[in-house]
């Protein structure tokens, strides 16, 4: 947001404005009123002075539109992004720097399937309003007093979710018998509060280790066993598309099987999941309460960042490019990516190409390849200037409600090498 009001107000001038996408109440009437905030009325206007910002708050404790008359950097700086206290903030933000602020009336915004019932309800009060999506809701049969979620499965029942292939998913039924062939999916699964529906796992599944460890294995990620993975009766399998091989998800999905395919490179991408996750769980509160913790952490950034590199593998040495999570998870720990130029994802890389990109640290994980002591001492002395660190191999390689504390640790560790470079 603060870029685009940036470029913006570089290309334009003011006032601008920005309007939420997920409000559909939000017409031209709504935009006058911002603008006549800010003192941009017609001759026939009349009105309180002009303000410097003017918002119209959501119902879900945000705002479904923000206008301002000239750059206001403290508007986006310090929010508590995707969470109810968007509002609360900007507005402290922008009122402690002293400027002066609209707030006009509230407006119902969609996040989850409860929210069209109000919709709904609105519209009624208010005929000709939004008619593209009171026409929608009067044909999917929902109205102000509809049990909304109690209609919606039976008459979006033929629903799919596309996956990272673009395969698309059938949302329903609810799965009550989930094969996970992913680790960091198995441990987000209990997370989300579906781990009692989990019935299988892969051998590298192993967290939470005491409940996973009571659930039968089918192989290994890349080595799964299509016959062992059907016996288990599965109505939904979750695979990723680096981790496991493609030709084994298919044969499950030949199977007749449900099968969704997750591939996040980003935190964007990670937080999407999440989300994607819990609707097709049926868990959308505490996916949906997870994805804001991801994105809320992940905007916090420190500075300034230290020049890292991540080695994955060994004989020879594998590192991460720019185009993986491990690059979008050391990026928000403060990290600047020594090799992220290199081609390919994870590019093979020598000792000494490794000393000429004068990482000021190199993150040694423990998986994939489990790297000790003596690998650190060994790369020390390759790449001489460099801190070799030892860490869990789940801060840099696992995706799901666990991301804002492996950027913690993340943080923690490269805390004592910021501002200071490579000798």
């Amino acid at each position: 947001l603060q870029a685009a009001f940036a470029d913006a107000f570089r290309r334009h001038g003011g006032p601008v404005a920005a309007v939420g996408s997920d409000c559909p109440l939000l017409g031209p009437r709504e935009v006058e009123a911002l603008w006549g905030c800010l003192g941009r009325r017609t001759a026939r206007q009349a009105g309180p002075p002009p303000t410097d910002a003017a918002l119209i708050p959501a119902t879900d404790g945000g705002y479904a539109a923000i206008a301002l008359a000239a750059p206001l950097p403290e508007a986006f700086e310090g929010i508590p992004w995707s969470t109810p206290g968007v509002l609360a903030a900007t507005l402290d933000r922008l009122r402690g720097a002293g400027r002066a602020v609209g707030v006009l009336a509230p407006l119902p915004d969609v996040d989850r399937v409860e929210d069209l019932a109000p919709l709904a309800e609105a519209l009624t009060a208010d005929p000709g309003r939004a008619p593209a999506t009171a026409a929608t809701l009067a044909r999917l049969g929902i109205g102000a007093s509809s049990g909304v979620r109690e209609r919606l499965p039976q008459r979006l029942g033929d629903r799919v979710l596309p996956d990272a292939l673009g395969r698309p998913v059938p949302l329903g039924p609810i799965p009550r018998r989930i094969l996970s062939l992913v680790p960091s999916v198995t441990e987000c699964l209990f997370d989300l509060g579906a781990g009692a529906r989990v019935v299988g796992r892969t051998a590298y599944c192993i967290s939470p280790a005491e409940e996973v460890g009571r659930l039968p294995s089918v192989g290994g990620p890349k080595t799964v066993d299509p016959t062992a993975a059907a016996a288990l009766a599965p109505d939904l399998v979750l695979a990723n598309a680096e981790e496991n091989d493609r030709g084994q998800v298919e044969a499950l999905a030949a199977l007749g099987l449900r099968v969704h395919v997750a591939f996040p490179r980003t935190l964007g991408d990670a937080a999407r999941f999440l989300e994607d996750l819990g609707v097709l769980l049926g868990e959308e509160g505490r996916a949906h309460g997870c994805a804001a913790r991801l994105r809320e952490a992940a905007a916090r950034v420190p500075g300034p960042p230290v020049r890292a590199a991540c080695l994955v593998w060994k004989d020879p040495y594998l590192t991460a490019s720019s185009d993986t999570l491990t690059a979008a998870l050391l990026a928000a720990s403060g990290a600047e990516n020594a090799v992220g130029g290199l081609p390919g994802r994870y590019p093979e890389i020598s000792g000494g190409d490794l000393a000429g990109c004068r990482p000021r640290v190199v993150l040694l994980p423990s998986e994939p390849y489990p790297f000790g002591g003596a690998d650190a001492r060994e790369v020390e002395q390759a790449v001489p200037g460099a801190t070799a660190l030892l860490c869990p191999g789940e801060w840099l390689t696992w995706y799901g409600c666990r991301i804002p504390e492996a950027l913690a640790g993340l943080r923690r560790l490269l805390d004592p090498f910021r501002g200071s470079a490579a000798p």
